[in-house]
């Protein structure tokens, strides 16, 4: 079985976590505030976001985080991202994390908070903070950047792969081209990366994906 974490579209996994974002859907996906629209909800959203991240299709919580890029308010990001937290930890749902040029500030938050849930650092490839991240008690979500980047790919070989998923996020392409080229990087069958990552899911979401 092919898990996708985090994508975009419809998905070309057997289980694919799509991105919903504030928009209602039947899909299985996440829903969440993206730190790049921050200011564009207003708090009364809250009421509407809870009731999404209660459906039972629903399984995680974001893609939410911090964004040194973004154009929206830090201090509204960063309220998001607590009310969001609170939601991950009253559902018991993992947390799927976008972060950019804020490790350090989310790595506090996360100290502070300590939470019972998850969290997923999704689009991962700062291969230098790696060994942080792993030590802070983050699992790692990787996207097309394993197909290109060398750095990454080297690092991928010795990489725990009880704390790993993969992803397409926005681009339209078969998840399976990750799955193969892991295999090849690690020299271990494919079928070996599908049960370890099926293993991961059914450990984070606590829930069974076979009989």
């Amino acid at each position: 079985m092919l898990i996708d974490l985090h994508t975009h579209h419809s998905g070309s996994a057997d289980l694919s976590i799509f991105n919903a974002f504030d928009k209602r859907t039947e899909l299985i996906c996440s829903y969440g505030i993206h730190p790049w629209y921050a200011e564009q909800f207003s708090f009364d959203f809250l009421e509407e976001l809870e009731y999404l991240v209660q459906q039972p299709n629903c399984l995680a919580i974001g893609e939410c985080g911090l964004d040194k890029l973004a154009l929206s308010d830090w201090n509204k990001q960063m309220q998001w991202l607590e009310i969001q937290i609170s939601l991950s930890e009253k559902y018991r749902k993992p947390l799927i994390v976008h972060c950019v040029k804020a490790i350090q500030e989310l790595i506090l938050l996360r100290r502070k908070i300590d939470p019972s849930q998850v969290w997923i650092f999704h689009g991962f490839r700062k291969t230098n903070t790696i060994k942080q991240l792993l030590e802070e008690g983050f699992y790692l979500s990787i996207g097309t950047a394993l197909l290109t980047d060398e750095k990454l790919q080297e690092v991928m070989r010795d990489f725990p792969l009880e704390r790993l998923f993969l992803e397409t996020d926005d681009k339209e392409m078969n998840i399976r081209l990750l799955y193969e080229k892991l295999a090849v990087i690690r020299k271990i069958p494919v079928e070996y990366i599908e049960k370890q990552l099926m293993d991961n899911f059914e450990k984070v979401f606590d829930r069974k994906l076979l009989p």
